[in-house]
This record gives structure tokens, C-alpha cells and sequence, in this order.
């Protein structure tokens, strides 16, 4: 475990923001709308932004 990364409130909020994102686009898609798209490339997007600042936390 890599405490100061699960400490951080900045990461904490994008891994949350990026599973919301997917789990609307989950619905949108089940409900046959055209939505989903943009949800799923937010999540995408809000998961990347996750990831560098977790690899910039831990110092890789």
C-alpha cells in the first residue's frame, strides 16, 4: 500500500469522479442511449488524470 497516495483527497476524488462516470455510462448504455459515450471517455479521462497524479505521489 502506498499510504500517501490513499491520503491524498485530489486522487481520492478522481478515482471516485472516473467509477461515477463509468457506472452512469453503464446505465446509459443498458438504457439504450447515446449518451454513454461522453461518460465512458470522462471516466477514461478522469482515470488517467488519477494515475499520473498517484505515479506522481509515489515518486515514479
Amino acid at each position: 500500500m502506498n499510504w500517501p497516495v490513499l491520503r491524498d483527497w485530489k486522487w481520492l476524488v478522481l478515482q471516485a469522479t472516473a467509477i461515477l462516470f463509468a457506472i452512469v455510462a453503464i446505465g446509459l448504455a443498458v438504457a439504450d442511449l447515446r449518451g454513454w459515450v461522453i461518460a465512458a471517455v470522462l471516466s477514461i479521462i478522469m482515470n488517467t488524470f488519477g494515475v499520473a497524479r498517484a505515479s506522481h505521489l509515489s515518486g515514479f
